[in-house]
């Protein structure tokens, strides 16, 4: 096992989202596990703050970090070995001739399904025939809700697994006392959302109507601040966090 590469091509960068998004999760379990990671991301991470694009430094033993357009599944393919495993968590333009050449030479391919890209989560990238190509083609599917799985299913994919995300008991162990975040409002109860606070999925509505109804309670956004939203005083929106 410890011989076997894991490739994970995704969207966004090892330490976008504060480096907790599934691909960078299950990147740190297989180096933990003492294999070598090739981590391909799509879009570089972006800046709300400046509004811009950034570069991503990432330094770490045993994990090769790469933006899409610095390799190509030739090159990439010259780089594992033929026990590897390919996950492709963006059904993406970019990444369908990835998936091509690895099923010709016999590489293990997986498809996860993480969101419903049918939905502004696609943005403009998003192709329905490429996506139901990866469904189709991959050896493996997966869908990380049982929802997802079952989209999967009805794409005939009876073999769909359901694997949904996990905690990551290295970084929260239940057995640790930690120091409090010194922007954590205090003095109430909190109510916690670490995550994306984009999209129409987000119900921004539903949080406001919470938030007057439950004044004792201070609801907590950890994420990339979106710009003219307008909440109730314990609303409270302080930003993205390292996932550490």
């Amino acid at each position: 096992l410890l011989g076997d590469e894991l490739v994970i091509i995704t969207g966004v960068p090892f330490d976008d989202v504060g480096g907790g998004q599934r691909a960078a999760q299950l990147a740190r379990c297989a180096l933990k596990t003492g294999r070598n990671v090739v981590y391909v991301y799509i879009y570089k991470k972006f800046d709300f703050e400046t509004n811009c694009h950034v570069e991503s430094n990432i330094n770490i033993q045993g994990l090769t970090h790469l933006h899409i357009e610095n390799t190509s599944p030739t090159r990439l393919l010259q780089c594992i070995s033929s026990r590897a495993t390919v996950i492709f968590e963006f059904p993406h333009p970019a990444a369908i001739n990835y998936l091509r050449l690895f099923n010709a030479r016999g590489i293990r391919t997986v498809f996860e399904l993480i969101d419903d890209w049918e939905t502004s989560l696609g943005g403009d990238w998003f192709n329905i025939g490429i996506y139901r190509q990866f469904v189709a083609e991959a050896q493996h599917v997966v869908g990380t809700a049982k929802l997802l799985a079952d989209r999967l299913k009805n794409l005939n994919r009876s073999d769909a697994l359901y694997l949904p995300n996990a905690a990551n008991e290295y970084i929260f162990d239940k057995y640790k006392n930690y120091s409090k975040p010194s922007d954590l409002p205090i003095g109430r109860r909190v109510g916690l959302y670490f995550g994306s606070l984009y999209g129409e999925w987000f119900a921004w509505d539903y949080l406001q109507e919470a938030a007057i109804r439950n004044a004792d309670i201070n609801f907590v956004l950890i994420g990339d601040r979106p710009n003219g939203k307008i909440m109730p005083a314990n609303v409270h929106m302080i930003g993205a966090k390292m996932i550490d």
